[in-house]
């Protein structure tokens, strides 16, 4: 579980604009997707519903010309233009045939299946190509006959799809416009916290007394200003602490760094042979002159103090032992 979550990680954007695009483009995605299916579903029922209509639509015309004998027998009135009422039409006495139009053999059986039936759709082919209807003819309240209408559901389905495809097409581009859009509008936004937040890094280092004040902003811009404020106003108060305690140490040290430099500057000015005492006392001195410049280190103070007292005994000792060779001399 934990490898899908580390893979995520690795390809969520770093900055705060790229995760709130992505989540304006998710949510919108969600939407566009719940309204393409929805929408395809609702046009293919009523691109179904139309050619149901037309069907009836035909069936009605096309029983209004067929005439009922005495005999139950069925006749069928010619118009003038048949051509688009025998297109795609069956006309059935019982069982029997009376008008059959060319079909595929398919398509015949499947209407041969609905003589004798009323009021029933049923679809044909492979894929189901064609759609079918059976309305029957009454007479005395018995069926003897039934009239069979077929229309082909490809010019439909063509339909249905070209929609789909065009709706596919608008969702990207959709999908593809909110997020630029969503991704520049909350740059947009998050540009006043960036150049505040890059003024408080500039104020903190050079200039600790400037504020952003009460200037008119956005509610959030507003309490943001005032956050950044109350921290420049804790990093003034530390940094006068500092300046404080660094001129206290450096008033308190004056005298004891003057009294160093005043003793390596007497152990330097004797007249003796290169001793111990040369290499201590002159970075003593300089020691001591950095540290009156610095004036902020105790730790330096302690180690200034060491050297001092080492070179005064190895002072002490060396005129020691040079007082007694010159008496044993004499």
């Amino acid at each position: 579980m934990r490898a899908p979550r580390r893979g995520w990680r690795r390809f969520r954007p770093g900055t705060l604009r790229g995760r709130l695009a992505l989540l304006a483009l998710f949510t919108t995605a969600a939407w566009v997707v719940i309204l393409t299916v929805v929408f395809n579903i609702a046009l293919g029922g009523r691109l179904r519903a139309e050619a149901d209509d037309l069907l009836r639509t035909r069936a009605t015309a096309v029983t209004a010309t067929v005439q009922v004998r005495p005999d139950h027998s069925l006749g069928v009135t010619e118009p003038a233009d048949d051509r688009a009422l025998d297109t795609g039409v069956w006309i059935y006495q019982g069982r029997q045939v009376l008008e059959r139009p060319p079909a595929p053999a398919g398509v015949q059986r499947a209407v041969d299946t609905l003589a004798g039936r009323h009021d029933v759709f049923e679809e044909t082919g492979d894929p189901a190509t064609t759609r079918l209807y059976a309305r029957p003819i009454h007479t005395d309240g018995h069926q003897v006959g039934t009239v069979v209408t077929a229309v082909d559901l490809a010019p439909y389905r063509h339909t249905a799809q070209s929609a789909l495809v065009g709706s596919i097409g608008l969702a990207l581009l959709l999908l593809g416009g909110v997020y630029l859009v969503s991704r520049a509008t909350v740059g947009r936004a998050l540009r006043p916290v960036t150049e505040m937040t890059r003024r408080a890094a500039e104020w903190s280092d050079h200039d600790t007394g400037r504020r952003f004040g009460t200037v008119p902003r956005a509610g959030e811009l507003d309490a943001l200003a005032g956050n950044l404020d109350e921290l420049l106003d804790r990093l003034a108060a530390v940094l006068r602490h500092e300046q404080q305690l660094a001129s206290e140490l450096s008033h308190e040290l004056r005298t004891p760094l003057a009294r160093i430099t005043a003793e390596t500057d007497w152990l330097l000015a004797r007249e003796r042979g290169a001793t111990a005492g040369d290499f201590l006392t002159k970075p003593i001195a300089k020691g001591g002159l950095d540290l009156g410049t610095a004036g902020s280190s105790a730790v330096l103070l302690a180690v200034l103090f060491c050297l001092m007292s080492y070179a005064l005994l190895r002072e002490r000792k060396h005129t020691a032992t040079r007082n007694e060779l010159v008496t044993e001399q004499t």
